[in-house]
């Protein structure tokens, strides 16, 4: 794993988990319209697309507990 475990565990911290996992949605988004403008590769660029939407689903099924918002 290239990001050190404690660098995502102080954003989480900060953050809330439900936010950090949007902005992880928010970035896959991103990935998948650069790789579509730049790349032309609408393949990944739907893949990219679904990580993200999948991402955004599992924030909704969050559990209501304090920390995680």
């Amino acid at each position: 794993m290239s990001v050190p475990y404690d660098t995502v565990e102080r954003l989480i911290d900060k953050y809330n988990l439900a936010d950090v996992l949007l902005m992880v949605s928010d970035i896959c988004s991103a990935k998948s319209d650069h790789i579509s403008v730049d790349w032309q590769d609408e393949g990944l660029s739907r893949k990219w697309m679904k990580a993200g939407q999948v991402v955004r689903k599992a924030v909704r099924e969050l559990p209501k507990v304090p920390g995680i918002k």
